[in-house]
């Protein structure tokens, strides 16, 4: 037999072989192993829980056509006593509990982030109103680590309200949270928008244990 038949006939053979193992499920080739790996490292990636810095967006049923806002106010009010704090609110028992405390108010229109020029000023209720430009910088700098305050823990009712140059449709607004702690204190705040004549055009319940709450109002 010559050389030729006798490297062809070892060839058929090993080509049975092979369709042998693959039929019986022995024989996996090295592109299916990587895909069942990758596949369990998503499985595992879905289970993970959110973290502090995750977003919550509400949408708001019915979209609502909020035009001409001329105030965007954070209101808390403690008249008749703190309401039971659940317990994932930090409770603060230094009179922050009646406090709002936040790092950024930031309010959009259409698609155009307000920035500090598009606002007259800030007013914080109690509060250290002393220095109108850097309050207003601090809550729409978009900076986490800047924060404003009002405070006074003998008032019941503090607010925190911006008031626009010009009244604006606003389309969403963003409530970022302080980052190194009191995240508690938003507990029990609205958000209420108001036009020139301070009349309600809307108002709604904050969370308060979320990084930032994106309010979307008109989409």
């Amino acid at each position: 037999m010559s050389a030729g038949k006798i490297v062809a006939g070892f060839l058929v053979v090993a080509v049975i072989v092979v369709i042998v193992l693959a039929a019986t499920g022995q024989f996996k080739g090295s592109s299916d192993s990587s895909s069942t790996n990758s596949s369990s490292s998503d499985s595992s990636s879905t289970n993970s829980p959110p973290t502090d810095d995750s977003k919550i967006t509400t949408n708001v049923s019915p979209a609502l056509d909020v035009k001409n806002v001329k105030y965007i106010v954070i209101k808390k009010d403690s008249t008749g006593g703190i309401p039971a704090v659940p317990d994932y609110v930090e409770y603060d028992p230094n009179g922050g509990a009646k406090s709002i405390n936040l790092a950024d108010i930031l309010a959009y229109s259409g698609t155009k982030l307000l920035t500090a020029s598009d606002y007259e000023k800030l007013v914080l209720t109690p509060g250290d109103n002393t220095n109108p430009d850097r309050i207003l910088n601090v809550i729409t700098d978009n900076d986490p680590w800047t924060m404003s305050s009002t405070w006074d823990p003998n008032v019941n009712v503090h607010t925190m309200e911006l008031t626009l140059k010009n009244p604006q449709q606003i389309t969403r607004v963003d409530i970022v949270n302080r980052v190194d702690c009191c995240w508690g204190r938003l507990y029990n705040s609205k958000l209420i928008l108001l036009d020139a004549n301070r009349q309600v055009l809307y108002t709604t319940d904050l969370m308060n244990v979320n990084r930032t709450q994106e309010l979307q109002i008109a989409y």
